[in-house]
């Protein structure tokens, strides 16, 4: 462990033939005692840090991860030496004795992208969506903002384009967005590249991607980070989607995730808040590309992530596209009850995972 000589302690059922693991603790004396223990019925591991339980898990190895986790978070213990290797929201890497050195150096107060768990590093970085859905045909969208203020103006309905599904839509793909029209009298759709770079970046597209994960902005941040300030002024815009999906990690690291999208209970599409600019990159030219903004997951999509997208309310979108007006709260706190999340593909769950993922 990097918090100095505590380690897990795994203890078991005595009256169990199998020895299984029933639970495990983790004292970090005086500030942090932990505990992982598994509900039985209800088929999930809790995990518990000072006395509060703050996670539930699939399996006790996540169960123990969320701990050291939301301890990292605490004490600031990261390093942007690591950002290369997240290439997942969880991956898994031999990590010696050089992640605890790096640590040691750590600049405090930064969000946790890598911890140490035994032997393996844990990405738990700042993406929470790298990959979501969009299905509808261009005719829904024009009922869509039918019912608000700013309609579509472009393309002019007789002239659109049939707009074909897009099961996953990852980062550096094109997708379409809506924004304002540069006369301001109604939105326009564009097609756009998912991985922001602002106008003040001049490389190329490539290097930029290798060196900043930008297809996500934390709501707490977007207003002040130096890429995207401007934006988040001046060019924001929608993303339509129907969902987003996430993945369940199986305890060891050959084995396939298990995918799941989470989608609305209603069954509707939504719109992302979103922001977007037009650079010059020297290796793709002129290009125009966006991010989504993310904020606090609540309760229930705790379970998978720590952070969600920012879904608006349809009566927020044209406050949301309008330069002029105060957003701030739209971003701000966490995610609304409105969401389900259900088995998409990999390897079948079992029951008990089912029943966890979905209540």
């Amino acid at each position: 462990m990097m918090w100095g000589d505590g380690d897990w302690q795994d203890h078991y059922d005595i009256a169990d033939p199998a020895r299984l693991v029933t639970c495990a603790s983790l004292h970090l004396s005086p500030v942090y005692t932990a505990e992982v223990s598994i509900n039985r019925e209800a088929g999930y591991w809790r995990s518990i840090l000072n006395g509060r339980e703050i996670a539930a898990s699939p399996t006790i190895e996540q169960a123990k991860a969320k701990v050291e986790w939301r301890i990292a978070n605490e004490l600031g213990q990261i390093h942007d030496s690591y950002r290369a290797l997240l290439k997942r929201r969880h991956l898994w890497a031999d990590a010696g004795g050089h992640a605890q050195a790096a640590l040691r150096h750590a600049e405090p107060g930064r969000y946790p992208i890598v911890l140490p768990y035994k032997n393996c590093i844990v990405g738990l970085g700042d993406d929470v969506c790298r990959d979501y859905r969009r299905r509808q045909a261009m005719g829904d969208y024009y009922a869509g903002f039918s019912e608000t203020k700013l309609k579509i103006l472009s393309p002019p309905r007789h002239q659109a384009r049939n707009l074909e599904p897009q099961e996953d839509i990852n980062p550096t793909d094109t997708a379409p967005i809506f924004r304002l029209r540069a006369e301001g009298d109604g939105l326009e759709m564009v097609d756009s590249r998912w991985w922001f770079m602002p106008r003040t970046q001049h490389g190329s597209y490539k290097d930029f991607r290798r060196d900043y994960r930008t297809f996500n902005a934390r709501s707490d941040k977007v207003a002040s980070s130096p890429f995207f300030q401007e934006s988040y002024r001046k060019r924001r815009c929608l993303i339509p989607a129907d969902g987003w999906y996430e993945w369940t990690t199986p305890e060891t690291a050959w084995k396939k995730k298990t995918k799941w999208v989470i989608e609305p209970r209603a069954g509707e599409w939504f719109c992302i808040a979103g922001i977007w600019d037009r650079a010059h990159a020297s290796d793709e030219g002129e290009i125009e590309t966006f991010t989504m903004i993310t904020h606090a997951a609540g309760a229930f999509l705790q379970k998978w992530h720590d952070r969600a997208p920012v879904v608006l309310e349809r009566k927020d979108w044209d406050r949301w596209l309008d330069p002029a007006a105060a957003v701030d709260d739209l971003v701000d706190g966490e995610s609304r009850d409105l969401f389900k999340v259900t088995y998409h593909s990999g390897p079948e769950p079992t029951a008990a995972l089912k029943q966890w993922a979905e209540k």
